[in-house]
This record gives structure tokens, sequence and C-alpha cells, in this order.
């Protein structure tokens, strides 16, 4: 989500501060088997010249050839099982683009499909600004309508790029991004960075969409979490 702040605060939005806590990384077999194949597929290619070189140099050719290639199509199956199997963290990193880009845009008619009915942005930093007020939920209604205040007429934006993006199942049918975004107003043309945490729910027709949007730091000194 890009910086919804009145100036003169955006000038201040460049902190250096560290960043959030990073998330929980994925479950081992699950992030090795279905994210990133890469590894394993090179162990079990490494695996299998090892073998052939062991057998082949007993005499035992067939042995040799069998399982080198076995250990191959292994490795292939690896990486074909991660093409076709996208994790639930996978999804909600990967809708995280379109929701920030629909945002960025203030296309509210592409954001609000992404937004639950119940969602909310909360904001607990303590921030001078009416817009954004600490303590309060804005609901569906009323991000929209910002988005399309601020976004659409009042700060425009002329370049946006998110700089990072993780993501965690928290449990069945619930996760969260967190998701570092440069944004350059049109009327500052200075890049400002922000990070915000994302809360996904699953539908039941499998499809995220989210149900929680908080600030975690817009760069201000007295504003970070």
């Amino acid at each position: 989500m890009p910086n919804l702040l009145p100036a003169p605060l955006p000038l201040l939005a460049q902190g250096t501060a560290p960043p959030p806590s990073s998330l929980p990384s994925p479950p081992f077999f699950s992030r090795y088997l279905f994210e990133e194949p890469l590894a394993p597929a090179i162990v079990l290619l490494i695996a299998s010249v090892i073998v052939f070189f062991i057998f082949n140099t007993r005499g035992e050719v067939k042995k040799a050839i069998g399982l080198s290639s076995l250990g191959a199509v292994l490795a292939v199956a690896v990486f074909l099982l991660a093409e076709f199997v996208q994790t639930d963290r996978e999804k909600i990193i990967a809708a995280t683009t379109p929701l920030v880009s629909a945002t960025a845009a203030a296309d509210t008619s592409r954001l609000s499909p992404m937004l639950h009915d119940q969602v909310r942005l909360t904001n607990d930093l303590n921030l001078a600004a009416d817009e954004l007020p600490h303590g309060e939920d804005w609901d569906k209604a009323r991000i929209l309508a910002q988005v399309d205040s601020y976004l659409g007429r009042r700060w425009k934006l002329k370049e946006t790029a998110i700089l990072e993006v993780q993501g965690v199942i928290d449990r069945p049918g619930r996760g969260r991004t967190q998701v570092r975004i440069r944004t350059t107003p049109e009327v500052l043309s200075i890049p400002l960075i922000s990070w915000w945490r994302i809360d996904w729910q699953e539908d039941p027709d499998g499809r995220w969409r989210v149900i929680g949007i908080q600030p975690l730091d817009l760069g201000l000194p007295w504003s970070r979490r």
C-alpha cells in the first residue's frame, strides 16, 4: 500500500530504520520441494554422477546406468512438481503484486474484488495525520474512497516498485505478507519507502483476498512499531 499521508510528512518518510522482523520461513520440505527445487535437483544430479562412477568402476555398468538414470529422473520430477504445485504461501505473495499495482494506480474497480467484504485497515502508529488517525479502522468502503481521493487525485504516483515481499501461512485459510514499497508522487519526485502488513483469507473457492491492512513503517522516526 502506498503512503497516504499529506505534506509535509512524505518529505520525512525516507528513514533508514531497520526493517520489521522477518516473517517465519516456510516448512523445509514445502520450501525445497515446491518453491525452491533447484537445490534438491542439483543434489540428486550430483548423487547420480557419483553413483554412476562408483558402480562403473566396479564393472557394474547396468546398475550404474540404472541408478544414475533414476537420480536424473527424480531431479526432473522435483522440477515438474514445483512447476505444477503452487503453495498457499506462493499464492499470497503473488497476489500482493496486483494488489499494490491496483492501489498505486487508484484503480478501485480492480482493487475492490481483491478486498474481502470484512477487510479493515488498522493503524497502530502514532502519526500526526488526520487522514490516518491512531487506533481508527477503515472499512472496505472507506479504503476504496481514500485510495480514489488520495492516489487518484491528490497524490498521484509516477512510480511504484515492490522492493521485497515476505509471506507466511499462519493456519489453514489465513496468511500474511509483509511488503516493502517505494513510491514516488508526481508532485514531489522524491521516493518514499514504507513497509506494510497484508492479512489474507482464503475463500471457499480457493481465492485469497485481503482481510487486513496495516502500516508497519512509514519511514517516520516516531511512527515505527
